[in-house]
């Protein structure tokens, strides 16, 4: 199995994920959303997203915004 390079962010790109990881998860609380029962948990399902964008080669903010949601929440 082939061993992926782990990602590393520096402390602008770090509080970046935050702030889109934190808006994405109030939007699907204000949309009524359910992503799980932990809160937590949640987070980390759209930091997944997030990542997997990134390691996709997705850089635009507006994009990575819109992959942190679920997909039925896409515009």
């Amino acid at each position: 199995m082939p061993m992926r390079r782990p990602l590393v962010f520096e402390r602008e790109r770090s509080a970046l994920l935050t702030i889109i990881v934190e808006d994405a998860y109030e939007e699907a609380c204000r949309c009524g959303v359910f992503l799980s029962a932990n809160e937590q948990e949640a987070r980390m399902m759209i930091v997944r997203r997030i990542i997997a964008a990134i390691e996709a080669g997705e850089t635009d903010i507006d994009r990575l915004r819109a992959a942190a949601l679920p997909k039925k929440m896409r515009h």
